[in-house]
């Protein structure tokens, strides 16, 4: 939701269209451990997949399937923005009504204690696609913390980069900077209501990206290094 107040240091003439409010759907947000779970049909060789990166760098892949088989990848991934995607040659899915004989399959995300985080609906044409998000390891202390706000500047930043942290209670928090690739470049603890900066100076130019992480929650902020 965004306000507009006093435009132009003066009282509003029609206040009516002051406020402006957009809905959104929250990402897909997984633990660090990922299990790809995949259960083919009798038309196993319509299917691939790909696994990559912020910067669309593939960092897996997958086909060449058997028939009725179940495969389960498992992947170690460090926080950061990815997106999967699973290709359908024939265009029918893993399951259609309308090709019955083609079998049913599957397609689960499962986390590291293999409960499911989501499951796909196999009727889904030519492609899956699903971005996600994985979080950064929580606080280093049991202490409970409460993240508000993280304003960092100048965007882009030349070889330091300030931060202003608001928040509420007391405890350790965990401050992370991730290339494009997902890689943490620089790492620090940060403790209670904080401000001050950051030496950039030996990052390459690039996009990267901000996480301050505590008590199971993250907030993240994107910046650019020129």
């Amino acid at each position: 939701q965004v306000r507009l107040s006093d435009p132009n240091g003066v009282p509003d003439q029609f206040s009516l269209n002051d406020t402006l409010r957009s809905a959104y759907g929250a990402p897909l947000v997984i633990p660090g451990r990922l299990i790809i779970d995949l259960k083919t049909n009798v038309s196993a060789g319509e299917n691939s997949w790909e696994l990559r990166n912020s910067g669309g760098e593939v960092i897996a892949s997958a086909g060449n399937f058997l028939n009725n088989t179940t495969y389960r990848d498992t992947f170690d991934l460090q926080p950061g923005c990815y997106e999967f995607q699973l290709l359908d040659e024939g265009q029918d899915g893993l399951s259609w009504w309308a090709n019955t004989s083609q079998g049913n399959g599957s397609l689960r995300f499962r986390n590291g204690s293999n409960g499911i985080i989501k499951t796909f609906n196999p009727d889904f044409g030519g492609e899956i696609f699903q971005q996600f998000v994985v979080q950064a390891p929580t606080a280093v202390d049991k202490s409970e913390t409460a993240l508000s706000d993280l304003l960092i500047f100048p965007n882009p930043a030349g070889n330091k980069l300030n931060f202003e942290l608001e928040m509420a209670g007391s405890g350790n928090c965990i401050m992370e900077i991730l290339d494009a690739a997902g890689r943490t470049v620089l790492r620090r603890i940060c403790n209670g209501k904080e401000s001050g900066h950051l030496d950039v100076s030996s990052l390459s130019p690039g996009l990267y990206q901000m996480l301050v992480s505590g008590s199971g929650r993250t907030v993240s902020k994107r910046f650019s290094k020129y």
